[in-house]
């Protein structure tokens, strides 16, 4: 007889090295398939819940003010609060206007523009200047 016998009972089973080798391979790719379904659902549990990818003005700006506390800083001479309506020109000459947030202790100041919000390192900046908005009529 060519292979292994196994009793279960009262019933003899024969099989070949092939067979074990073919369960051995089939329950790989079982277990494989079912920890990969798992990790998936596990991923797509944790991945937050946005609705139609809009997010609240509010919480974003609480967001920046949480990571960056600095609210007065001082740069060449000139002070800066939050809030205060500035034009930054980084080393790379691009300019934007924004809203200063505040800076935090790496040395990383944070502006928001009405399109989007805007981090460098001080040392990069090579201007910060207030502005003055006026009054839409």
């Amino acid at each position: 007889m060519n292979g292994y016998v196994y009793y279960i009972g009262k019933y003899m089973f024969v099989t070949s090295l092939a067979d074990v080798l073919y369960a051995a391979l089939l329950s790989f790719v079982l277990t494989w398939t079912i920890m990969s379904i798992i990790k998936i659902r596990r991923l797509v549990r944790m991945m937050p819940q946005i609705s139609k990818g809009t997010y609240e003005l509010g919480e974003i700006m609480e967001r920046c003010h949480s990571l960056f506390p600095i609210e007065n800083i001082e740069f060449r001479g000139n002070a800066f609060k939050r809030g205060m309506a500035v034009k930054v020109t980084l080393s790379n000459k691009k300019s934007f206007l924004g809203s200063f947030v505040g800076k935090n202790s790496q040395d990383i100041i944070c502006v928001v523009t009405p399109g989007c919000i805007i981090t460098g390192k001080l040392k990069e900046v090579e201007s910060l200047e207030a502005i003055d908005i006026e009054p839409k009529a």
